[in-house]
C-alpha cells in the first residue's frame, strides 16, 4: 500500500511508503515530517518534541513586519507555517506517490504549497515548492526548510561553495561567539572541504551561510552501506 492513515503523538498523520522509503507527515502541526526512513535502514530525522522537518516562512527568526504600524506584533520564531491550518491530499501517479500540502498566510498575503513525492522504483524523495502572492503590495520574505537530521559521529556535512558562515548561537564553546563571521568549515573544526561530526559532544552552534542559487548540500553517513 503506497499510503495509509496513522497517528503520531495522538495527531492524525499520513504515511507514504515505497519499496525502500517511508515518510510520515502530520497536517495538524504544520505539515511536519516526523519520519524519513529507509525500511531496512535508518531514520534520517531526529525525533523529539521539536524534531522532524518543518518549513520556516516568511521568516526564520522573530521579525518585525516591514512598514507595519508601531506596536504591531512581530512575526513569530519559525514563521507562520508551523502553526497554520494546512489542507492536504495524496495521490498516486506514474512517477510515484505524492502528498500535497497548502497553507494560507495569516499576517501577510500568500499561499504556500509543498509536494513530497516518493519516487517509484528508486530510494528517493522529491520535494517541490510553490509560492503565490495573493495581495497587491510586495513584502520581503525568507524561506528555510528546517529538517533536524539524526546525525551520528563520523557523519560528514558538505556545503559546496560556502567559504564563511555567521554564528547565530553558540553553546559549550569559548572560541566562538554569536555574530562572529568565520571561515567554513575550518573555524568550526572541519577539514578543508567538509565538517565531520565528532565522537565527543557537549557543544552546538547555529550557523548561517550563503549557498547562492542552484545550491547543493550533502550529508553522508560513515557506513558506506547506509549512503544517501
Amino acid at each position: 500500500m503506497p499510503f495509509r492513515q496513522t497517528t503520531v503523538a495522538g495527531f492524525p498523520a499520513i504515511a507514504l511508503r515505497s519499496e525502500e522509503i517511508e515518510v510520515v507527515a502530520v497536517p495538524a502541526i504544520g505539515m511536519k515530517l516526523t519520519h524519513l526512513r529507509r525500511l531496512r535502514g535508518r531514520e534520517w530525522l531526529w525525533r523529539s518534541d521539536s524534531g522532524g522537518w518543518d518549513e520556516c516562512f516568511p521568516t526564520v527568526g522573530p521579525s518585525p513586519i516591514p512598514g507595519a504600524p508601531a506596536g504591531t506584533p512581530p512575526l513569530p520564531d519559525g514563521g507562520e507555517l508551523w502553526s497554520a491550518d494546512w489542507t492536504s491530499s495524496v495521490y498516486e501517479h506514474a512517477d510515484g506517490t505524492t502528498l500535497t500540502g497548502t497553507a494560507q498566510g495569516t499576517r501577510l498575503p500568500y499561499e504556500f504549497h509543498r509536494e513530497v513525492t516518493l519516487v517509484r522504483g528508486a530510494p528517493a524523495v522529491r520535494v517541490r515548492y510553490r509560492l503565490r502572492h495573493t495581495g497587491v503590495a510586495p513584502f520581503p520574505w525568507i524561506w528555510s526548510a528546517h529538517p533536524l537530521l539524526n546525525v551520528q559521529p563520523g557523519t560528514t556535512l558538505e556545503l559546496p561553495g560556502v567559504r564563511q558562515v555567521k554564528l547565530g548561537a553558540v553553546y559549550g564553546r569559548d572560541d566562538l561567539s554569536r555574530d562572529d563571521v568565520v571561515c567554513w568549515p575550518g573555524a568550526i573544526g572541519g577539514a578543508p572541504e567538509r565538517f565531520t561530526f565528532p565522537e565527543a559532544g557537549g557543544w552546538a552552534v547555529k550557523l548561517f551561510g550563503d549557498l547562492g542559487r542552484g545550491w547543493e548540500v550533502e550529508v553522508r553517513l560513515p557506513d558506506p552501506s547506509e549512503s544517501p
